[in-house]
């Protein structure tokens, strides 16, 4: 295939075993880093901690903008990681 629109190509479309592996490794590093913190936390629950948590969720509180991040990495990531299984198949 050509260049779009007069436009030269800048990089070779060429998949090499290093740019693949980095292609899958960067969102699972990225995913276990940002999940170590809410991790390390349930672990070491502080019970007067816990219950104040508890109160605010009632109204609220912070723990909706936690889950509607939660579910929005999770959504990215899925998207993430099916746009690289679409390239790859379609690369080779």
């Amino acid at each position: 295939m050509g260049p779009i629109c007069g436009a030269p190509r800048v990089l070779p479309p060429n998949l090499t075993c290093v740019s693949s592996l980095l292609t899958l490794l960067s969102p699972l590093l990225a995913s276990l880093f940002f999940s170590l913190v809410p991790a390390l936390q349930f672990w070491r629950p502080d019970v007067t901690q816990a219950l104040k948590q508890q109160a605010a969720a009632i109204a609220g509180g912070p723990h909706r903008l936690r889950r509607a991040s939660v579910v929005a990495q999770i959504g990215l990531g899925l998207l993430l990681l099916v746009g690289a299984g679409l390239f790859c198949a379609h690369a080779a």
